[in-house]
């Protein structure tokens, strides 16, 4: 794609002061025009490392309701908001939730909603060749979840409710 890749095999912890210094060398060696960093771990980095070697513009990202942030992660966010030029959501609801929890002016944020283009997407063959393509019978209930395998997306509850479904509708199939 033209772009270079560094991959810093750091373990991303809070206090690795070690992954600091890496991505203060890394910004000096580069000078961006431009610090884009995206969640937690990337935008703590990135952001103190910049606190000594200050890009042009600092720009981060929130894409979540970040409730299972401990306190010193919503303390270190709020310290470095102040060096950030923007903070990037992908919802009205990141957006308002970030706003009370890093208790940051809303002039600092920039709503920017996921996207799909939906053309990409549209299908042209029908759903019983989809189910056939995929080895699935037209007679059965098909439930399916896309996303990150991850506790917070809650696949736990729709696997417990699996169970309960399955006794019910006959022919339930689960895709995650």
């Amino acid at each position: 794609l033209g772009f270079k890749v560094i991959y810093l095999n750091s373990k991303a912890c809070l206090f690795n002061l070690c992954l600091i210094k890496k991505v203060v060398k890394i910004l000096r060696d580069v000078k961006p025009d431009i610090l884009h960093t995206s969640i937690f771990y990337a935008n703590f980095f990135g952001r103190a490392a910049s606190l000594f070697s200050r890009p042009p513009i600092i720009i981060a990202e929130e894409r979540s309701l970040s409730w299972e942030k401990r306190f010193y992660h919503v303390l270190a966010d709020r310290l470095l908001n102040s060096i950030t030029d923007r903070i990037i959501v992908c919802s009205k609801a990141v957006l308002n939730f970030t706003i009370r929890q890093q208790r940051t002016k809303r002039d600092k944020y920039y709503l920017i909603y996921n996207a799909v283009d939906a053309e990409r997407f549209n299908l042209v063959e029908t759903k019983e060749e989809i189910r056939k393509k995929y080895g699935f019978y037209n007679n059965q209930f098909i439930v399916g979840s896309v996303g990150s395998v991850i506790p917070k997306k809650g696949h736990r509850y729709l696997i417990e409710v699996s169970k309960e479904l399955s006794r019910i509708i006959p022919n339930f199939k689960l895709l995650i």
